[in-house]
């Protein structure tokens, strides 16, 4: 009978859970209960039942719920049949869930071999919190590793909701935004520097001129000594190879102006990168490639490049290529250091440690700009994602301006 209320206990906490990664903004307080259900079941149990109940019930509904945005993605987005949606969702979730239950179950071996010596036996709770941590942590690198690519998928973590308790209201991440009459540009000031950003109702999926006409407008609309950002893919094209568009939006730029447009690089051996111009009235100040390519939505690992029917549903004929780490960490702009990162490389490649290294660095006068192509969102990862740019703003203590489209 016990057993069966810890089941119930563990299913109840799993749902909870999952509402939280759902609605991280208005529900990230279940997270709390959530947790400490979990907590009590697993420490009332023995060792293999705990297994059982976190392995068998508790992650596959967290796991499977959470990438609901996937199948989304596929369904809405890349228009792929239900059938292929559905079966590619299950697929990543148990590939993701597997990769868990592997360094979960290896902690609890460790955990089970600590409880024997008597001076560990009195912190098993937290050892059972570090294992449990450390998985999310360990599940996403591995998951990123098969997917062929760097960095850790880490946002069902348990730090991200606890974070919610003890961040300030705002840090620069997109939630203090002055939004203009007309919602088409967005503003912000760091030191002596205005930062406008143009969202939702300017130029995505435009042509090259009526992009350009969005630029120009933007430009005129920016404080003298202003900065125009944009979100990733705000061109989807190389514009190394557009030399006419380049030079008219130039001939828009003020003297003490600059703009931070976020289109396509490609190399002269044909590569294509996604790409970050830092462009000022006297052309191109500083170009940052992205370092992260998306496994399946940017390029398809190398193991599936030959899978035809993969390929067709993630529209993979445009595969971009991941640069090496760029030489110098962003540029200066009006005495500010200004550190460009397209979406995944802020969010899986770059860690907590990196910004406060480039804080300590750099100074206050500080700013990393993400960003972001949220249009294939869905809803509740487009909050999600965002809070953990808030998250590590607050935890490195470093301003971040968040820049997405607003959808």
């Amino acid at each position: 009978m016990k057993k069966l209320h810890g089941l119930i206990a563990i299913l109840l906490s799993s749902i909870l859970y999952s509402l939280v990664l759902f609605d991280i903004n208005n529900c990230f307080y279940l997270s709390v209960p959530a947790l400490i259900v979990l907590l009590v079941v697993i420490l009332k149990n023995n060792i293999k039942y705990n297994a059982l109940l976190v392995c068998c019930a508790w992650l596959p509904i967290v796991v499977f719920a959470h990438y609901v945005w996937f199948f989304y993605l596929l369904n809405t987005k890349l228009g792929a049949s239900t059938a292929w949606s559905v079966g590619l969702y299950c697929a990543l979730s148990l590939l993701h869930l597997l990769c868990f239950i592997l360094f979960f179950c290896t902690g609890l071996m460790a955990w089970y071999f600590a409880n024997r010596i008597a001076c560990f036996h009195r912190y098993q709770a937290v050892f059972f919190i570090l294992i449990f941590t450390s998985s999310f942590q360990a599940a996403g690198l591995m998951l990123m590793f098969i997917l062929d690519a760097q960095g850790s998928y880490n946002v069902m973590s348990p730090v991200i909701p606890l974070s919610k308790f003890f961040m300030p209201s705002s840090r620069l991440s997109g939630d203090d935004f002055i939004k203009s009459a007309d919602k088409t540009y967005s503003a912000n000031t760091l030191s002596e520097i205005s930062f406008l950003k143009i969202t939702k109702n300017a130029s995505h999926n435009l042509n090259l001129w009526a992009s350009s006409q969005n630029l120009f407008h933007a430009m005129q609309q920016a404080p003298a000594r202003g900065v125009v950002v944009t979100p990733e893919s705000f061109i989807s094209c190389p514009l190394n190879r557009e030399p006419e568009f380049l030079s008219f939006v130039q001939q828009s730029i003020g003297q003490h102006q600059m703009l931070m447009l976020a289109g396509q690089y490609e190399s002269v051996d044909g590569q294509l990168f996604q790409a970050v111009y830092a462009l000022t009235h006297e052309g191109v100040q500083y170009l940052y490639l992205k370092q992260h390519a998306v496994p399946c939505v940017e390029r398809m690992p190398r193991y599936l490049r030959s899978w035809r029917k993969g390929c067709s549903i993630f529209k993979a004929e445009q595969s971009f290529a991941s640069a090496s780490s760029n030489e110098t960490v962003g540029f200066c702009f009006a005495e500010t250091r200004i550190i460009p990162r397209v979406c995944s490389d802020f969010f899986l490649i770059t860690t907590v440690m990196d910004l406060i290294k480039w804080r300590r660095t750099f100074g206050k006068n500080c700013i990393v700009v993400v960003h972001v192509n949220d249009s294939w969102f869905v809803e509740y990862m487009r909050d999600l994602i965002r809070h953990v740019a808030h998250m590590r703003a607050w935890m490195a203590d470093i301003n971040i301006l968040y820049v997405d489209y607003g959808i």
